[in-house]
């Protein structure tokens, strides 16, 4: 239980930052603008060639855990929604190069994985099989994490593995 609320708590953080850089005029690069920043360069065939099921973007609702603040909230639909991806903008290269306390405690595990063509760094929980997973990717004068979403034993959701992550980060890089 511990382990959740320090991931929501990092998350949250995140959503802060990022959300500030929207206020703070911070370049955008070709993706987005500072005011209205987009999330739109990952799609819904991105996912389904990732994780084999169809999935749909989902409008902004922090209570269904679609939090991101730039149109990047991704689920899969059946019977009940269930969240799979988020995305948001890093607020600033400083954060991308210093991620911070709550970041490395609730991801102790970071890799700096090459050939995604972006600047990329991955987080792991300590048992990434059923942790959160985080793909941050700098490219351009901007930056942009890609959360998936940790994996109760009892959820029927698909959840990505590390391989998929980087696959999809490989995917979606040039179009940073």
């Amino acid at each position: 239980m511990r382990t959740i609320v320090t991931l929501l708590a990092a998350a949250a953080t995140l959503a802060a930052g990022c959300s500030s850089s929207e206020s703070t005029g911070s370049s955008s690069g070709a993706s987005g603008s500072a005011t209205s920043p987009d999330c739109t360069f990952v799609t819904e065939a991105d996912l389904q060639a990732a994780l084999g099921v169809a999935t749909t973007r989902v409008p902004r609702d922090p209570s269904k855990g679609a939090g991101s603040t730039c149109n990047g909230n991704f689920a899969v639909v059946d019977t009940k929604t269930h969240m799979v991806l988020l995305i948001e903008r890093l607020a600033s290269r400083a954060q991308f190069d210093q991620p911070g306390d709550l970041m490395t405690t609730a991801y102790p595990v970071e890799e700096r994985p090459t050939n995604l063509g972006a600047e990329a760094k991955l987080f792991l929980t300590a048992d990434p099989d059923k942790g959160a997973k985080v793909l941050w990717l700098w490219k351009n004068n901007a930056g942009y994490e890609i959360v998936t979403f940790f994996k109760l034993s009892s959820d029927p959701t698909p959840q990505l593995t590390k391989a998929q992550l980087l696959t999809l980060g490989q995917t979606v890089a040039p179009r940073l």
